[in-house]
């Protein structure tokens, strides 16, 4: 006997792709809710925040009340002298508290404290309340820079209570032990903000920012000469060739002498440049059909970049006063260089400058500059 099945098409569960949407669905609303609860800016982290503020208004308030009722008790003739340690401990009792007499300036700093809240304060001779500044000073300085990272020594001083530790995101907690001066190494990505957070041996916390941006001067892009600030690109030294202008780049035509040894030659700006402030110098090109004319035994072409005090001549070739060395042109030819120059020590008004350096005599040598991009930098 056939027997016959009647299928059941109805679906009375959910299938395995449906069910892992749902899963990835929940996962990045988890994900959100987490963000938005936890980072500097989470809620979490204003909630604390705000309620660390009403905590510190709430000191202020207290030690205002209970100085003023000490003057009422004193019928106004209170003084420095009647507040006391034993006199904070019986009037201040939602707090800890800690008095510390400064004889030298004649006032007493009081610290407040309440889950892990502190606030200082100073009582002046007359009864003058004023929140306590730190003497905490921070400072950092950039000791080298990429463009994307920045490494960086700052420094922390308390030279009245010392440093107790120092917190800095991405790294663990320096515990400083009361040292008065602390130096750290660092590294920060440009553009991005970090928090410092420090707390002297007294309990006193004050945060810091560091924030690293770099400003860029453009002295030549391709396409735009800023001839406003440069006057123009102009070839230097005996025989330094001609300037072309060759789909929008700004092309320098160069050519050595023959009988001059040590001859040098290349591209400057027209106008001297004021490199005060700047930290460094940027240079973007290529060079191509390098060529060497004539020469007899072994001779070499140097190539240098950097800054020059005066205008390139054969008298003043090495008047560079700050420069880097590439080496040999022959190396370099048809290849794209990206170069820069420290002159952060530097000062005054300079010639941003592209050079080259036949050695020995009897020997000559042309060759083609592309300039692409040259800029000044000023971290900010």
């Amino acid at each position: 006997m056939m027997r016959i099945y009647k299928s059941n098409k109805e679906n009375k569960g959910i299938t395995l792709v449906a069910l892992v949407i749902t899963i990835i669905l929940l996962l990045i609303l988890a994900g959100i809710t987490i963000v938005s609860l936890t980072g500097n800016n989470g809620l979490i982290n204003k909630a604390t925040q705000a309620k660390n503020e009403q905590i510190k208004a709430e000191m202020k308030e207290k030690l205002i009340l209970t100085i003023s009722d000490l003057q009422i008790e004193k019928e106004g003739k209170a003084t420095l002298e009647d507040i006391t340690q034993e006199w904070l401990n019986e009037k201040i009792r939602d707090y800890e508290t800690t008095i510390e007499e400064d004889t030298t300036k004649n006032e007493k700093k009081i610290k407040m404290e309440k889950d892990g809240v502190i606030q200082i304060f100073i009582i002046k001779e007359d009864l003058i309340i004023e929140e306590y500044k730190s003497n905490i000073k921070f400072t950092y300085e950039v000791k080298e820079e990429n463009g994307e990272i920045a490494k960086l020594l700052i420094n922390v001083q308390d030279n009245e209570y010392g440093i107790e530790k120092i917190e800095l995101p991405n790294m663990q907690e320096v515990n400083a032990n009361g040292e008065k001066e602390v130096g750290i190494d660092y590294e920060v990505e440009i553009g991005k903000e970090y928090k410092v957070k420090i707390t002297s041996t007294n309990g006193y916390i004050k945060t810091e920012t560091i924030l690293i941006n770099i400003e860029k001067t453009y002295l030549y892009k391709l396409g735009e000469e800023y001839t406003e600030l440069t006057g123009g690109w102009e070839a230097g030294a005996n025989n330094a060739g001609t300037f072309l202008k060759e789909n929008d780049h700004l092309n320098i035509t160069a050519t050595s002498s023959a009988s001059t040894n040590y001859h040098v030659s290349g591209c400057q700006t027209s106008n001297s440049i004021n490199i005060n402030e700047f930290s460094k110098i940027k240079y973007k090109f290529k060079i191509h059909n390098f060529a060497w004319i004539s020469r007899e035994g072994l001779f070499y072409s140097w190539m240098f970049m950097g800054i020059s005090n005066a205008k390139l001549t054969v008298n003043n070739s090495r008047e560079f006063i700050a420069y880097k060395l590439m080496g040999y042109v022959e190396d370099f030819s048809n290849q794209i260089i990206t170069e820069e120059v420290d002159i952060k020590d530097l000062q005054g008004d300079v010639f941003p400058t592209i050079m080259f350096s036949k050695s020995y005599n009897k020997a000559s040598y042309s060759l083609n500059i592309d300039i692409y991009e040259v800029w000044l930098e000023k971290i900010i």
